[in-house]
């Protein structure tokens, strides 16, 4: 019944407000649909998690681990983003990023994956895709705090078992040496003033 669409219409609406959103990168088939019914907002923040094909834990050599951190370092100098947090795990990297006016958030993340396949690939003589298609995309609003999500995806090595503190892991922004590192970068990138809270 009319009624009842209408309800039905009225849970997904409400739905839409509060769950996470599902977004899909260029590498995506059908990612031109996809893209009319987007919700990107300039100077946004979001956190997302994009996860390597078949979920190969291909970030395990330390090597891979290290071509990734400093492909997201890069990130900061070429485009227009403020970079909050990130951790590289075994088969998935979390980043937690702001993206300024102008910027698109499908082309960085796009970007940023084609950069670690192609120095991983380079690497070990391969070819061939690393990643799944498209990524996990979750717009932070004004009320949820910022340091809550960061000290989050920080954490999730030791979630793992993989370090006995956030700090110790060398391949997350909670460790000394890369958070300084991230730091200089975006100091020296010019452009976007990162939201403080």
């Amino acid at each position: 019944t009319r009624n009842e669409k209408g309800t039905t219409k009225s849970k997904r609406m409400e739905a839409r407000v509060k769950m996470p959103r599902i977004r899909y990168g260029r590498d995506t088939p059908g990612t031109q649909a996809l893209r009319r019914g987007r919700w990107l907002w300039d100077g946004a923040t979001y956190h997302v998690v994009f996860h390597t094909e078949m979920s190969e834990p291909i970030f395990l050599d330390p090597a891979n681990a290290q071509i990734a951190v400093h492909s997201i370092l890069l990130t900061v100098q070429i485009y227009a983003v403020t970079i909050h947090a990130f951790v590289v795990m075994p088969d998935h990297i979390h980043l937690l990023l702001t993206v300024a006016k102008g910027s698109e958030l499908p082309r960085v993340i796009g970007q940023l994956k084609r950069a670690i396949t192609a120095d991983i690939n380079r690497r070990e003589g391969a070819k061939g895709k690393r990643w799944q298609a498209g990524y996990y995309e979750h717009h932070l609003r004004p009320d949820e705090p910022l340091k809550v999500t960061a000290a989050y995806i920080e954490a999730n090595p030791v979630r793992a078992g993989l370090a006995e503190t956030p700090e110790a892991y060398p391949f997350s922004s909670a460790n000394p040496s890369v958070r300084a590192a991230l730091r200089r970068n975006q100091n020296s990138a010019s452009g976007y003033q990162p939201r403080r809270k």
